[in-house]
């Protein structure tokens, strides 16, 4: 086994999680995958991997006149290797852009990866690709992630054809070999492969970095795809040092309310630096935006910024892209799709308890319950975000309903010596809660309609509402 067998077994084992997953491997007929295939290919003779776990994957994107002459070809080599073989074709050669050609050919792969129910990637990208991606997006401009060029192992959301995001880990062995190292195995070893003749010409930025930037940059350094290597390499470590940081601030900054939807506390996030303020926003557009928002100006980071630090509107709001908003409101940045403020006043949803001991999911991410007291542990009670007991027998029928609020409704209040009614309505006011979350506050209420509660913070000066110490049944309210 030579290096290059050795450094795509090496990566292999890197990504290979079960004995027998199986693998795809974007083939197009260049040098580079026609001899990742090959080494791939050996391997299954050396028993590392079995010819099932293989799977050839070409996209024809119908561009040039011999696109269906390598096809065939393709495909004729990966049945006489005995693989599985898939072909994608695209259907909108008129929209001509790397970019669009680009997201057709990773969802043909989303596709297959899907068909063969596998989550790894494997890409010929080498050395000199990515010394010209780091040149193409200097020039462009990128961010804090971008600029370190493509990385050995990436993990990507790739969207099949169906609408399913699909996580896949993303391969590329060869990122630290020169091409003509490539070109060397390949005569060496008597692979077949096709050239491109655009590659050659400079209708593309791509092309002209590979054919006029690169050459005059070599000229004052002729290692300089090894100095483009070690900073990419660098950048990483860069990048992943920023993130160990951010993963230590995001929960006490960052909440989710449900699935791609974020509340980020204005409060906890100006305790930051300035510049760590700055790194921790960019890290959160890559992290946690990129699934929803996979494009973004760079110019946005600063608008989004300029919103959480201003003082002059409390309740301005951003448009961040692909359907989605920032909107602040008092303390707290809302991040989520463009909806209603509120929900409609007409909408009346009860949910009746009607058992002990048991769990009711009220919302995707909310659940209530109520235990007997001997139930509950201290580690469940420290979990839930709003606990009280209840002072009264639920032998019989239970008389609690969750529901969302109506006009008029109060709320009992006050101490032993002062006992009053204050409107539900006016509570949320003076709490600051954000008017888009104003009726989604549940309540629970009595048969009588009588109101012990609104999730999570406030509880009412009630009979059947007692210490939790004191008391046979505990209500327990848990967001996850």
């Amino acid at each position: 086994m030579n290096k290059l067998e050795e450094q795509v077994q090496e990566n292999l084992d890197a990504v290979l999680s079960k004995k027998h997953e199986s693998i795809v491997i974007g083939v197009s007929g260049g040098v580079d995958s026609m001899v990742l295939l090959n080494i791939v290919y050996r391997l299954s003779e050396y028993n590392y991997l079995s010819k099932q776990q293989i799977v050839v994957a070409h996209f024809n994107h119908h561009l040039r006149e011999e696109s269906e002459q390598e096809a065939t070809a393709i495909m004729e080599y990966a049945e006489s290797l005995g693989l599985v073989y898939f072909a994608g074709h695209w259907q909108q050669q008129n929209k001509i852009s790397e970019n669009t050609a680009r997201n057709a050919r990773y969802k043909f792969f989303a596709d297959v990866l899907q068909a063969t129910d596998s989550r790894i990637l494997l890409t010929g990208h080498h050395q000199d690709d990515n010394a010209e991606t780091m040149i193409m997006r200097m020039i462009r401009g990128t961010s804090l992630k971008g600029i370190q060029g493509m990385t050995e192992h990436s993990m990507r959301y790739l969207q099949a054809s169906n609408t399913d995001i699909i996580a896949v880990n993303v391969s590329r062995p060869f990122l630290t070999i020169a091409k003509s190292d490539l070109y060397h195995y390949a005569v060496q070893n008597k692979i077949p492969f096709f050239e491109d003749q655009t590659n050659y010409q400079d209708t593309y930025l791509r092309n002209r970095i590979r054919l006029d930037i690169l050459p005059m940059l070599e000229r004052e350094n002729p290692r300089i795809k090894e100095t483009l290597e070690d900073l990419s390499q660098s950048l990483t470590i860069s990048y992943q040092a920023h993130l160990e940081n951010y993963q230590y601030y995001e929960p006490q900054i960052v909440s989710s309310i449900q699935k791609y939807e974020w509340i980020i506390s204005i409060s906890d996030y100006l305790k930051l630096s300035k510049n760590m303020r700055r790194i921790f926003l960019q890290l959160f557009f890559e992290e946690r935006l990129v699934d929803v928002v996979p494009s973004y100006h760079r110019d946005l980071v600063e608008q989004l910024s300029y919103l959480l630090e201003q003082h002059t509107a409390p309740h301005a709001s951003l448009a961040l892209g692909n359907g989605y908003y920032a909107q602040r409101e008092y303390d707290y940045l809302y991040i989520s799709k463009k909806m209603n403020n509120t929900l409609a006043e007409s909408e009346d949803i009860e949910i009746h308890l009607t058992e002990l001991n048991k769990w009711y999911s009220i919302s995707d991410n909310e659940r209530v319950a109520i235990f007997h007291a001997h139930h509950v542990t201290s580690a469940l009670s420290s979990q839930a975000e709003t606990t009280f007991g209840l002072g009264l027998d639920l032998t019989n029928e239970l008389p609690f309903i969750i529901r969302h609020r109506r006009n008029g409704d109060r709320i009992r209040l006050g101490n032993e010596e002062h006992i009053f009614h204050k409107k539900i309505s006016r509570i949320m006011i003076d709490n600051k809660v954000p008017q888009r979350e104003r009726n989604r506050r549940w309540l629970i209420t009595l048969q009588n309609e009588e109101i012990i509660a609104m999730l999570p913070e406030v509880i009412a000066n009630h009979p059947v509402v007692e210490p939790t110490k004191e008391a046979k049944y505990i209500f327990l309210y848990t967001i996850n």
